[in-house]
Formats: structure tokens, C-alpha cells, sequence
């Protein structure tokens, strides 16, 4: 195989590793990519960057270097490649062109990256309405964050809980003291989190609160303890 390659006797090669050198077929086909790259080729050189599993990262890096970007856009469009698409639209992204990104984004079904530009662009409708089509968590987690910094901390919470990211979305709570919010959160949340919750309420003397959450997250002799401090005999039955 490596002998025939050297003697540019490509045909040969290829099936000396198609019947005897599996192992190197591969790299037989992206080695005669290279090749016929350097003799301007370029469509054999695409057909083989794909036989040899590289085409993901070969043929835009070609196609690129060759300044053939209508070529490049049909290439994307025929393979219906989401990881190419995703590469095509950090390309376009690079070049400032956001909204071609953005159409590349979506074929990639990249959500994160959709609400990444709807945020720049300020189109809070639209990347809310990509989070509730696609209930990305990552997509949902940075729209948190956007509403975090814009100050809108009960949209910001919604998100953060819809991202799986419930202690963010504890934290916003008991920070701006919403305490509903928090109680909500807490009731459909682990152990641990419970017991911060109940933490919080038992220093702020909303004890009723408090005994709730440390009884569902079993923390029973806490949750007594506090009954009879705050004298809550209701509460003991």
C-alpha cells in the first residue's frame, strides 16, 4: 500500500487497502485526497476527503482556501450535515453576516446559537420563542442569564428553572426575596435544595414555611424542633 503511494500508483493502493489493509483505507483515501487537492481536483478531492471521513473539516478548509464560497454554500446545502452547517454558520458569524448565520444556525439546529443572536440583536420575543419551540436547556440557560443582567429577575428564574438550573433559579429568588417563587421552586427541587430554602424562611421567621420544606426533604427532626419553637402544633399532626 504505502509503496504504491509513493510511486503515485493510487488505483492500486486503494485496493490493496480495500482487500488486504482495511485498517489504512482511510488514510489511503484521504492521503489520494490530498493528492489530487494538489493537482486541482477539487471535486475527486471532495469525494475522497468523504471516503475517508474528513469531509467535515476538509472540504470547507478547500473550498475556503480556494475562494469558493458558492461552491462551499452548495457543498453545506447538498450534505445536510448538521455539524457542517454549524461550521458554516460560525463562518458567516465571524464575517458579521448574522442573519445568514442565523439561517445556518437553524438548519444546524444549534438553538444555543439562535438565542445567542436573537439576544444581540435585542429580539427578546424571538428567543423566547426559540426556547419554548425547541426547550433547549442550553438556550433556555443563556436567555436566564440575558434576563439576569437586563434586571428581569422573574423571567430570569422561569428560564433558569426551564434549563434544569434550578439553584440559579433559587438563588435570584431568595437574593430579591420572592418568596412564592422560591417556595414553588423548592417544593419541586432536591433534598438539599429544600433545606436551603428552609434555611432562608426560618431566618426571615416564616417559619410555617420553613417546617413544609423540612419535612418533605425529610428532614424531620429539624422540622419538629422548629414546631415547638414557634409553638406550630398544627403542624405536629
Amino acid at each position: 500500500n504505502t509503496l504504491h503511494q509513493s510511486n503515485g500508483e493510487w488505483e492500486k493502493a486503494i485496493g490493496i487497502a480495500k482487500s488486504k489493509d482495511r485498517i489504512h483505507l482511510r488514510t489511503t483515501y484521504f492521503n489520494y485526497a490530498q493528492h489530487l487537492e494538489a493537482l486541482g481536483n477539487v471535486q475527486e478531492a471532495l469525494r475522497h476527503y468523504e471516503l475517508s471521513e474528513t469531509a467535515r473539516t476538509e472540504a470547507p478548509r478547500l473550498l475556503c482556501s480556494l475562494g469558493d464560497y458558492d461552491e462551499l454554500e452548495n457543498y453545506i446545502s447538498q450534505a445536510q450535515d448538521a455539524k457542517l452547517y454549524r461550521w458554516y454558520a460560525q463562518y458567516l458569524e465571524s464575517k458579521q453576516q448574522l442573519d445568514a448565520a442565523a439561517n445556518a444556525y437553524r438548519k444546524a439546529e444549534d438553538w444555543l446559537s439562535l438565542v445567542r443572536i436573537a439576544c444581540f440583536y435585542k429580539d427578546v420575543e424571538k428567543a423566547m420563542q426559540i426556547c419554548h419551540e425547541s426547550g433547549d436547556k442550553a438556550a433556555c440557560y443563556h436567555l436566564g442569564r440575558h434576563f439576569e443582567q437586563e434586571g428581569e429577575i422573574k423571567k430570569a428564574i422561569h428560564y433558569f428553572a426551564s434549563a434544569g438550573r434550578v439553584q440559579h433559579a433559587l438563588r435570584l429568588a431568595q437574593q430579591n426575596n420572592m418568596e412564592n417563587d422560591l417556595m414553588s421552586l423548592a417544593l419541586s427541587s432536591t433534598p438539599s435544595n429544600m433545606n436551603q430554602a428552609a434555611r432562608y424562611y426560618e431566618q426571615n421567621e416564616q417559619f410555617a414555611r420553613a417546617v413544609t420544606l423540612y419535612q418533605k426533604a425529610g428532614n424531620v427532626s429539624r422540622a419538629l424542633e422548629l414546631c415547638f419553637k414557634a409553638e406550630l402544633f398544627d403542624s405536629l399532626r
